[in-house]
């Protein structure tokens, strides 16, 4: 109990006495920050949202857990070009464009992009790539716009938004 009293006193007083002013050196100093070479990998792991899923015979907005893996290089403080990888950890069924029923077994989705940092807080990615399984491969478009969904919209749970298009490609 005791413990418990004195971890939050020590959060309570970091969460005062921890607030600093910013001077306006290292404002500026933050601001100049080059991205030019920077080299970016992450890691995520989330829910892919399909929004033509068949679940009994019926179509639906389902959801799958996934994994990302993806790769960035800076070639100036506002472009950039990446690489971004997904596997969806189910398999399940989809209806495509023309009306047939995919069966997608742990599909894996590669997909060149390029960046564009438009201001401080607005990054714009778009690029075309492949999702690939066993059943079929279908080509994709991938419209990413990161932080733009919680700041505009003020959703306060989302903080990336990405729209990717299957369907309106020839499947390869």
């Amino acid at each position: 109990m005791r413990l418990n009293f004195f971890s939050l006193l020590f959060f309570i007083a970091s969460s005062v006495f921890g607030q600093e002013n910013t001077s306006e050196l290292s404002k500026n100093a933050a601001d100049m920050h080059s991205m030019k070479g920077a080299h970016r990998l992450t890691l995520g792991l989330g829910h892919t949202h399909i929004s033509r899923g068949i679940v009994n015979g019926e179509t639906e907005w389902i959801t799958a857990g996934s994994w990302t893996l993806n790769y960035d290089y800076w070639i100036s403080d506002r472009w950039a070009l990446g690489l971004q990888n997904d596997v969806v950890l189910e398999t399940f069924l989809v209806e495509d464009n023309e009306n047939e029923i995919i069966e997608r077994a742990y599909p894996w989705a590669i997909v060149p992009v390029a960046i564009f940092k438009a201001g401080k807080r607005l990054s714009l990615m778009g690029g075309i790539g492949v999702e690939i399984a066993h059943e079929k491969n279908l080509t994709l478009t991938r419209f990413i716009f990161p932080k733009i969904l919680k700041q505009v919209l003020r959703w306060s749970g989302i903080t990336n938004g990405t729209i990717t298009i299957h369907g309106d490609w020839h499947s390869l």
